[in-house]
């Protein structure tokens, strides 16, 4: 059984091979890295005051912007090394290019997904915090769906960047 799959992976095209490389690849580096930013996904702290209102603990107000600006960090960071990994080891060509955008926006979608579900899981509402002087963590989550597209966009600048400056023998058309 162990050789009939071995063979049938060898058989298979560089192209293609290469291709199902860079997808098992990316999706569990950015499954990992979208783990990781929910697990770390900074709360904002609220105390309540003695006539029973909500206050915000001034050094946490922020805590939305900064989970916002570490994932794009993130998810830059990846989506470079990704198609630097991609552009020195993998076939090289459009068809990777275009694969590489796909799935590094693919990666950075899942990554929101994953970073959602890990921030509810780590951050659940606390409704028993009644007393004045009590804090509670609220997640103040900003949306990140607008930055999608910029990890895949460094991916393929820096994919083509690569592809002008290397031996032009070394891209395949």
């Amino acid at each position: 059984m162990k050789t009939r799959v071995r063979s049938r992976l060898q058989s298979l095209p560089q192209g293609v091979a290469d291709a199902a490389l860079f997808f098992v690849v990316t999706v569990v580096v950015f499954t990992v890295a979208g783990a990781l930013w929910g697990a770390l996904y900074p709360t904002t702290q609220v105390r309540i005051s003695a006539d029973a209102g909500a206050e915000i603990v001034p050094e946490t107000v922020d805590a939305g912007f900064q989970a916002y600006a570490w994932y794009i960090v993130g998810s830059v960071v990846l989506g470079f090394a990704l198609a630097r990994w991609a552009y020195t080891t993998l076939r090289r060509g459009v068809t990777q290019l275009l694969w590489l955008f796909c799935w590094v926006l693919f990666g950075a979608w899942w990554a929101i997904l994953i970073g959602a579900r890990v921030v509810e899981a780590v951050h659940p509402m606390d409704r028993s915090v009644t007393q004045p002087g009590d804090v509670f963590y609220v997640v103040d989550f900003i949306s990140a769906w607008p930055v999608v597209l910029v990890a895949p966009t460094i991916a393929v600048l820096s994919y083509w960047i690569g592809a002008v400056v290397d031996d032009p023998d070394s891209f395949e058309n």
